[in-house]
């Protein structure tokens, strides 16, 4: 088996594992058991997404496709409307109310609750990375045009281009308190935004070429994956820093005026 993605469940500790050959497989992490797998695409799968609940698994593939599963009898409940490009990315917002998914020509979100209904995006574009806010209320996506973008859910509209990578942008995401949006570039820098004014607050170096980061649920550490020019991987752990210490940073900058 060739591995293309894995997610693990938040609340039932399941692990899905999307293949090249476009299989998915379900396992038990505490036993390292494989309980179900089933051929849900026709090229590899790249993306893969549980509900909040575990109960469904959002599943994109190389060809374009995105499907919604039951993740007890393995049954497809619906697919999502695609322009047939592959799928970087799928995301469930906190309510599992809403699916995004990108590729490298656009975003796209839908509302799942009843008749399925997509959400227009102002000013759409590319992206690699789609992460919902703790909220539900805004849709974040990064991409290798250096910039990250930030929608207003269900409204569609752009709030914020947020420029400040030298490269590509290939992740995002929100930090649980829901007032900063972090971003990784391949520039080798995380830059953390303020969602209040969309202004820059502060900015961390990393080893190597940023790949993804993660908050943990109680908001303490921040796990950041990166790669050497060499191919080596590494996963870093940071202390995530708070609200308040990010706001005392931000202080702390001299202003322009300040500086001769």
């Amino acid at each position: 088996m060739v591995v293309q993605y894995i997610k693990r469940a938040p609340e039932t500790g399941t692990i899905a594992i999307g293949t090249a050959v476009g299989d998915v497989e379900l396992w038990i992490a505490s036993t390292r058991a494989r309980i179900k797998a089933w051929p849900a695409h026709t090229s590899p799968v790249g993306a893969v997404r549980f509900t909040s609940d575990g109960r469904k698994l959002a599943t994109g593939c190389n060809a374009g496709d995105v499907k919604v599963w039951d993740v007890k009898t393995g049954e497809e409940l619906f697919p999502i409307p695609t322009e047939g490009s592959e799928i970087l990315c799928v995301a469930f917002s906190p309510d599992d109310q809403y699916l995004a998914y990108c590729t490298g020509r656009s975003v796209h979100a839908y509302h799942l609750s009843g008749q399925l209904e997509e959400i227009r995006l102002e000013e759409n574009h590319g992206a690699v990375t789609v992460a919902f806010s703790p909220d539900g209320k805004l849709l974040a996506s990064s991409s290798f045009d250096s910039t990250a973008r930030l929608w207003e859910i269900p409204s569609g509209e752009s709030k914020a281009v947020l420029r400040g990578h030298l490269m590509g942008v290939p992740g995002v995401a929100f930090a649980p308190d829901g007032k900063t949006v972090v971003t990784g570039g391949h520039d080798q820098k995380m830059k953390f935004w303020s969602l209040a004014t969309h202004q820059e607050l502060m900015t961390i170096t990393l080893d190597g070429v940023h790949c993804s980061h993660r908050f943990s649920p109680d908001e303490t550490t921040l796990a950041v994956s990166t790669v050497m020019p060499s191919g080596e991987r590494s996963i870093h752990l940071y202390r995530a820093p708070s609200w308040e210490e990010i706001a005392a940073a931000e202080k702390a900058k001299p202003s322009a005026s300040s500086v001769h």
